[in-house]
């Protein structure tokens, strides 16, 4: 006999709910960041990247929205991680988030190593 919480009569759960499972990150865990290439299995900076990455946090900093940026990429052409796609406002947000956290940790061992 079933409960109404998902467990039998002996108490072993029956169902799987996705709410149960602990957050897991979305993508391809394989692909590396933007501003990141895999070189021999190994992460290392791509330049090509990193100079976007540095337009984008210059455009929000004249306070240009996530939206223009991203036209703004499109309408220079500048390929996204997967090629082809079009630049889309929440890419460009977590691109600042990226950077943003990546600042935060250096800052974080600076003051850790004092």
């Amino acid at each position: 006999m079933l409960s109404p919480q998902g467990l039998s009569a002996e108490g072993t759960q029956i169902g799987w709910h996705p709410s149960s499972v602990p957050h897991q990150p979305h993508g391809r865990q394989s692909q590396p960041r933007y501003g990141q290439k895999k070189v021999e299995g190994k992460v290392a900076y791509h330049r090509t990247e990193q100079r976007v990455i540095n337009a984008v946090r210059e455009m929000r900093a004249n306070g240009l929205t996530l939206r223009a940026i991203a036209s703004c990429l499109g309408e220079m052409k500048i390929p996204t991680k997967c090629r082809g796609k079009k630049w889309h406002p929440e890419m460009v947000k977590r691109i600042l988030e990226q950077m943003f956290a990546a600042i935060s940790l250096i800052q974080g061992r600076a003051k850790s190593n004092r």
